[in-house]
């Protein structure tokens, strides 16, 4: 992750790797994506949670991720995809199945 802007239920989230005014840390997060549409999501603590994946239309512009984090499933929503500057940009959006509150957020990743 380089970057996160947005809002989880009514709080503000922000992430910029290297700052110093982040709500978060992500500087250990990450997602492994494989081609047989599963994958893995290493949260910034360590834990890993399996995930299934596939785009939702054929531009490959919006793609669905399934988080099983026990004991809740989320469905997590990656829309406006667009590959610049050797980074992925797009827009991020899911509901918190364990807190039950609405995420959306505008997210910079750069691929490994």
């Amino acid at each position: 992750m380089q970057e996160l802007r947005g809002v989880l239920g009514n709080s503000i989230r922000y992430y910029s790797r290297g700052g110093n005014s982040n709500t978060e840390s992500f500087d250990n997060e990450y997602i492994t994506f494989n081609k047989d549409n599963t994958g893995t999501y290493v949260q910034n603590n360590g834990i890993q949670r399996s995930i299934t994946w596939s785009f939702s239309n054929e531009a490959h512009t919006k793609l669905t991720l399934t988080l099983y984090n026990t004991p809740a499933t989320f469905t997590v929503t990656w829309d406006n995809i667009r590959y610049k500057n050797k980074s992925l940009y797009y827009d991020d959006y899911y509901t918190d199945g364990n807190l039950y509150l609405n995420e959306h957020s505008q997210q910079i990743r750069t691929p490994r």
